[in-house]
């Protein structure tokens, strides 16, 4: 990778920048600052194995930047902002400065990029998006602000079909599924699977805790969905050792079931219901 600044250079835009500019090689001042603020898509780092020339001067500010984005370095940042450094910039894993930012965990760094147009739901080559990292490692005050800058919790990732719930339920945070489950969002997406034809509650069977389960079959999940691999919620929970969860999720299993046989059984009954009211309802009215 480009090499960037490190949180010692004099300078916001560091050492290799100072040299570069030493040389007379570099010129970073934009045309158009505020324009290039609100840019609407995403300027993607080469990789070093496709690059067949130097890195420009702009990719060398660029790669600074991701960098004290990434050290959480907040007054850097905000001081190469000010000087008109985009913030629509990824590195060659297709990492937004955002998604750098989120990971962090730092409020306010992701505040700052947020009012600088930062594009909210840009997903790194792997599909993952800025507000996935913060569900999955549990930061609900991220979730709430990506939320309000209009992250859509209903996208699927591209890549391996997973829902932000699966990666809530992966994370095994309590507090963020439930808060999940309250948004609504997902009351018609409980058994959307992944790749691997899991749902939500097959990754919280061996990933979360019990309560994360509950909540699930609460919200209306199916716990008598097979995987592609023909695994119950429940058998992954149990190959996990988390028998709590299994046999929780074996109850509901069995619970289904009766439900669905005392259906069948039912439905001969109705149907004879309703052939005794179309033979009797030509009588009744003569």
């Amino acid at each position: 990778m480009t090499e960037v600044a490190t949180e010692n250079d004099a300078s916001p835009l560091g050492g290799r920048v100072n040299r570069d500019l030493a040389r007379g090689v570099a010129t970073l001042k934009p045309s158009s600052p505020i324009g290039r603020r609100k840019s609407q898509t995403i300027r993607q780092k080469k990789s070093a194995f496709s690059r067949t020339t130097a890195a420009t001067p702009q990719e060398v500010a660029d790669a600074a930047f991701l960098d004290a984005v990434a050290k959480g370095s907040e007054e850097t940042v905000r001081s190469m902002i000010d000087e008109g450094q985009d913030v629509n910039v990824a590195d060659e894993r297709g990492e937004s400065a955002l998604y750098k930012a989120v990971a962090t965990g730092d409020s306010s760094l992701v505040q700052l990029l947020l009012k600088h147009f930062a594009l909210v739901d840009h997903a790194d080559l792997d599909g993952v998006r800025p507000i996935g990292i913060a569900i999955k490692h549990g930061h609900a005050e991220l979730v709430n602000i990506l939320t309000e800058a209009g992250s859509d919790l209903r996208l699927r990732n591209p890549k391996d079909g997973t829902i932000f719930l699966h990666e809530a339920c992966w994370g095994g945070h309590t507090e963020m599924v439930q808060q999940m489950l309250l948004t609504g969002k997902f009351d018609d997406l409980l058994e959307t699977t992944d790749a691997n034809g899991r749902t939500p509650l097959h990754v919280a069977a061996f990933r979360a805790p019990e309560e994360v389960c509950r909540a699930l079959i609460r919200a209306g999940a199916n716990a008598s969905v097979m995987d592609k691999r023909l695994n119950l919620p429940s058998s992954l929970a149990g190959r996990m050792g988390r028998r709590n969860s299994k046999d929780y999720l074996e109850n509901c299993e069995l619970a289904a079931t009766s439900v669905l046989a005392a259906v069948k059984l039912m439905r001969p009954v109705r149907e004879m219901r309703e052939k005794a009211a179309q033979a009797a309802g030509p009588a009744e009215h003569e």
